[in-house]
């Protein structure tokens, strides 16, 4: 598997993530600029690997978040 396989299905849920929380707070916890948070949304390209590990550990840690929420 390539490293961009993937990166579409992140894309769509950090797009989520972004209408919910606003791009400023989560190019804080990526970190990234607020500009670098929309290239990536808006961008054909695939990021580097480093990049897309941060936004995944970001997504899964709000996950967590939200399943600790339900117990």
């Amino acid at each position: 598997m390539k490293i961009g396989d993937d990166w579409d299905d992140t894309r769509e849920r950090l797009r989520e993530v972004v209408k919910m929380r606003g791009a400023d707070a989560v190019a804080r916890e990526i970190p990234a600029s607020r500009s670098t948070v929309f290239r990536l949304l808006n961008s054909d390209d695939v990021p580097q690997p480093r990049t897309i590990e941060c936004i995944e550990r970001m997504l899964d840690e709000k996950a967590l978040r939200e399943a600790r929420r339900f117990e």
